[in-house]
């Protein structure tokens, strides 16, 4: 699994392609694909050209998040989901997938909370009650969160009472690999899986990290 925010093309995209054509993930999670212009077109040839297909009800719906699988990855079914939304903040919300691989259904969130604290605070509920259903559930996403600092114990809490944190103590940020100054960090959280053994903070570019599960 890779979980990266992409900023509407606006990083180094061959780059991100060359990574994920060498992982060869089977699910991958994007924040901030394009929402506007041609967004269909440039997400499904994103998707074409890293070898894997865009999971329906992503893209604009979802507020800029998408997720793409393997081909051998079965979509039972899919839908964006929107956060509540603060009044003078950008439209945050996830898409959400009913999937299979290897006769493990589980369900997929790809998310992406929002810039204030109380904000955030505010999506994480709303992500739990939305997605508390009997399947195991593995969400990742741009939590816009330092998780190593101790400002950011009422959102871990809040989420770890029905996830588990994959990378545990062993946390990485993935905001810019040049300059610490936005927050804008990819975490990975199951609740009854066990498809991740191992969580890593990877460099794609001088400017740019993500983080991956195997």
């Amino acid at each position: 699994m890779l979980c990266y925010n992409m900023r509407a093309f606006r990083d180094d995209v061959p780059a991100l392609i060359d990574v994920v054509r060498g992982i060869e993930p089977d699910l991958v999670f994007v924040q901030e694909t394009p929402r506007f212009i041609r967004w269909r077109s440039r997400s499904a040839g994103l998707a074409a050209a890293c070898g894997l297909v865009v999971v329906p009800g992503g893209g604009a719906p979802a507020c800029g998040n998408m997720l793409m699988v393997r081909p051998a990855v079965a979509v039972d079914r899919a839908r964006p989901m929107r956060f509540p939304h603060t009044i003078g903040e950008q439209p945050r919300g996830g898409a959400v997938a009913k999937l299979s691989l290897n006769g493990t259904r589980f369900t997929a969130a790809g998310v992406h909370l929002g810039h204030p604290r109380h904000e955030r605070l505010r999506h994480a509920e709303y992500l739990l009650q939305e997605l508390s259903d009997p399947d195991p559930l593995l969400v990742a996403g741009d939590f816009n969160e330092d998780f190593n600092a101790p400002e950011s114990k009422p959102l871990h809490d809040v989420l770890t009472a029905t996830l588990r944190d994959v990378a545990g103590e062993d946390r990485h940020n993935t905001f810019s690999a040049k300059t610490l100054v936005v927050a804008s960090t990819a975490f990975l959280w199951i609740h009854g899986l066990t498809l991740c053994t191992t969580a890593l903070c990877i460099t794609i570019s001088p400017c740019v990290r993500a983080i991956t599960c195997r």
